[in-house]
């Protein structure tokens, strides 16, 4: 099950320290499940009608809730807008949802300390990743308002290519 902040606590928390909350909590859930949670990735498909569509209601709750939080923090200035609420949401959520690809509970870091420094880290290297795209594809579309054409080369994993680049500190991956 996702936990979110409780409401009062939302309430008296700032926007980054609420994102930092919600990240620590899904990263030390998902990291001490991990194995579980690689399974039910798998299977999910096979879920039946109801359960899946009650699975369904609370994901997109989680996510509302998320991408108000970030809504909030972006109309206070506390975030910038650059990117849309709703791309920072699926890129801090796409982070957490790779974890059964590469954390391993035998190695060196536990799930708290992983957690921290994601949630610490993550905001940042968002930013730092979307303007970095952005970047990228202002340059892809002067092209193509000068030639009339652009050409793209570059897969699906020009994003990690991205990161890489904007990565401040290191990226710990197996």
């Amino acid at each position: 099950r996702w936990v979110i902040v409780p409401s009062a606590e939302v309430d008296r928390l700032s926007s980054a320290d609420t994102v930092r909350e919600i990240l620590v909590s899904l990263v030390v859930s998902t990291a001490e499940r991990v194995d579980e949670t690689a399974v039910f990735v798998r299977e999910l498909q096979r879920l039946g009608e109801d359960r899946m569509t009650e699975f369904r209601a609370e994901r997109r709750r989680y996510h509302e809730t998320f991408l108000a939080v970030i809504e909030k923090g972006q109309a206070d200035g506390e975030f910038s807008s650059v990117v849309p609420a709703d791309t920072v949401v699926r890129i801090a959520l796409g982070v957490v949802n790779q974890l059964p690809m590469w954390y391993r509970p035998d190695g060196a870091k536990p799930p708290v300390e992983l957690a921290g420094e994601i949630a610490d880290h993550e905001p940042q290297v968002i930013r730092d990743l979307a303007r970095w795209e952005l970047e990228r594809l202002t340059l892809l579309l002067k092209q193509l308002g000068a030639d009339g054409e652009a050409i793209y080369e570059g897969e699906d994993t020009e994003w990690l290519l991205g990161l890489t680049a904007v990565a401040q500190r290191s990226i710990d991956a197996v």
